[in-house]
């Protein structure tokens, strides 16, 4: 999904491009809300997390890169968000770790869910 198609299928106007991926930048309650609310509009959704090691990978990677076009993406760690702060003058607002943000998400959700977890 390319910066225009994130903002029109998740309605969202912060994004960061992180090395030509765009990376959601919103809170940590933002983000469960966003998922919560696509889980209620029943919208089939795939969530990855952006860290320094996958961005460069997707940086010299095409098919890499080409793999995550419909994802909903999440910032990782410190390096993503030096290069938010290199490239914005900010860092991410929250680093949404998927070790740290996936517990709670799933223990906020309002909803049962059937997740499948990859990696």
């Amino acid at each position: 999904m390319n910066m225009h198609s994130a903002r029109a299928a998740f309605g969202l106007d912060k994004l960061k491009t992180i090395l030509g991926i765009p990376v959601v930048a919103v809170r940590w309650n933002d983000a469960i809300a966003l998922l919560n609310r696509l889980i209620a509009e029943r919208r089939f959704t795939k969530v990855s997390f952006l860290n320094a090691h996958n961005a460069n990978i997707a940086y010299t990677d095409p098919v890499f890169a080409g793999a995550l076009d419909d994802f909903l993406i999440l910032p990782d760690g410190i390096g993503i968000d030096l290069a938010a702060r290199l490239l914005y003058g900010a860092p991410f607002p929250d680093n949404l770790n998927g070790t740290d943000f996936v517990p709670a998400f799933l223990q906020a959700s309002t909803t049962p869910l059937t997740v499948g977890l990859l990696g």
